[in-house]
């Protein structure tokens, strides 16, 4: 089968998104459709001076044959920071497709580069994910698990070996309620505690409650899946709502991000 190479163009109006940390590897993960081999994804922001658009990034990324992600290249100009070399990483899998290692292979690499190495059990369940610095330091992230083979319990841990958070998994039907609670490396103060509702595996809701501030955001999604609409209440509510074109494939090949 012909596999496709698909160059993604997002518009965003204003720019304060927080990048979720999330563990997205494969096609699937990405909403993807069919054979895709390559993702070109350009961003771009208004600017208020130009009165247009202008290009911050743009991120590559290579899949092998089966649907998981082997390369990605990433290059930033933004405003108060600029990548000089791309950001080049590595992925490496077992015979069974799990993820063994997230490889930093870049040119130059900063201060908080790392490479990512993960653990698994006999039942293939991931235990344990360690972040190992170039200055031999490392975190790591821990993962326990019910009969049924369901996480319950996650705990992350700093550079220097002392709790940074750790998050209660419970379930309901067909709801996951995860509930995290951040703390200082310090003095090991309470920083905040999130909470996010899945409901068969899609993010319904987030609740965020720290000493900086509350607040509860909803998501809506559209009929391929895409997030459509997020609706955030704090002290005041945001609006930010998501538009796509898709290709014959229903792969979206656009998106426009805007706020107010």
């Amino acid at each position: 089968m012909k596999r496709l190479t698909l160059t993604f163009i997002a518009l965003f109006s204003f720019i304060f998104l927080v990048k979720a940390q999330t563990d997205v590897y494969n096609l699937e993960s990405q909403n993807l459709h069919k054979k895709v081999k390559k993702t070109i994804d350009h961003y771009y922001s208004y600017d208020k001076n130009s009165g247009g658009f202008v290009k911050k990034s743009v991120s590559i990324k290579n899949y092998n044959d089966d649907g998981n992600l082997a390369e990605t290249y990433y290059l930033y100009n933004g405003t108060y920071s600029t990548s000089d070399s791309p950001t080049k990483k590595l992925y490496h899998y077992n015979s069974d497709n799990q993820l063994l290692k997230i490889e930093d292979i870049s040119d130059t690499k900063s201060k908080y580069s790392s490479d990512i190495e993960f653990h698994y059990d006999n039942d293939g369940n991931l235990t344990k994910k360690e972040n190992l610095y170039k200055d031999g330091s490392k975190s790591y992230t821990k993962y326990d698990y019910n009969r049924r083979g369901k996480v319950i319990r996650i705990e992350s841990y700093g550079s220097n070996g002392k709790l940074s958070s750790e998050t209660s998994v419970s379930y309901k039907g067909s709801r996951r309620i995860e509930k995290r609670t951040s703390y200082s490396t310090k003095d090991g103060s309470i920083y905040g505690t999130y909470t996010t509702t899945f409901k068969n595996d899609v993010k319904e809701k987030y609740q965020s409650e720290s000493k900086y501030s509350n607040s509860t955001s909803t998501y809506e999604y559209d009929k391929y899946g895409n997030l459509k609409e997020t609706i955030s209440k704090g002290k005041k509510t945001n609006i930010y709502k998501y538009d796509y074109v898709y290709d014959k494939k229903d792969n979206w090949i656009k998106k426009h991000y805007r706020s107010g």
